[in-house]
């Protein structure tokens, strides 16, 4: 079964339309964190120091790729992070477009250092949902977001269900790229403080037992994961 679920969620599918942004943190030399799907979309590393099994971001470092990966809901966006960032909103993953302002989806950590997944499409503020407890406790923490449609998106911790956000936001026009530790619009801020480890953006709804399933399946990698 392990094996199975194994291949199913880290090794692409046609049936998934799985982008897998596979942070190769040991053995990483070339400056480019490698894309384990059929887009095979890799990415750019700027700044961000190998340290296994991830990356350290600081104050201005990120990865990044021109990739117009989606145009419509769902999708499903995950990402193993590890912080003790405090006080300030941060990015660990998201899709953008970076000739706009306002216009990105992902994941991150809001300023009561709370895991959010949001979106914002404009200058109305990003629609969130946030999870209950504070996650910049320096252990190693799964974070999923789905985003269902323009009034719901929901944030999953460790695996479970924790809350909904079902504010009125539009899909993101005009997604030209995706960014790790950062929101990549035209004047780039949300700069993440931390380890960044897997990340994962898929073309469909995930439903609770998939994302528990994903949890189960790539915990092993992250020591120190929150139980």
């Amino acid at each position: 079964m392990s094996r199975r679920l194994h291949r199913r969620y880290r090794i692409t599918g046609d049936e998934l339309k799985v982008f897998d942004i596979t942070l190769l943190g040991m053995g990483e030399s070339s400056g480019t964190v490698f894309n384990r799907s059929q887009t095979a979309s890799d990415g750019t590393v700027s700044g961000a120091i190998p340290a296994f099994p991830g990356f350290t971001f600081t104050t201005d470092d990120f990865i990044t790729k021109a990739d117009a990966l989606l145009t419509a809901h769902p999708y499903t966006i995950l990402s193993w992070v590890k912080t003790t960032n405090a006080g300030s909103e941060i990015t660990s993953v998201g899709m953008t477009n970076n000739a706009s302002l306002n216009a990105t989806a992902g994941l991150g950590l809001d300023v009561n250092n709370k895991g959010k997944a949001y979106e914002q499409m404009g200058p109305g503020g990003q629609k969130s949902a946030i999870t209950v407890a504070s996650i910049n406790d320096g252990l190693w923490h799964l974070l999923a977001g789905t985003f269902i449609n323009s009034t719901n998106r929901k944030i999953y911790l460790d695996g479970e269900f924790i809350n909904q956000n079902t504010d009125i936001e539009d899909m993101v026009a005009g997604i030209n790229s995706w960014h790790i530790g950062r929101r990549g619009e035209s004047a780039p801020d949300e700069f993440f403080e931390g380890v960044i480890g897997q990340c994962l953006i898929y073309k469909k709804l995930l439903t609770t037992e998939e994302i528990q399933s994903i949890y189960n399946v790539t915990r092993h990698k992250f020591p120190l994961a929150a139980a």
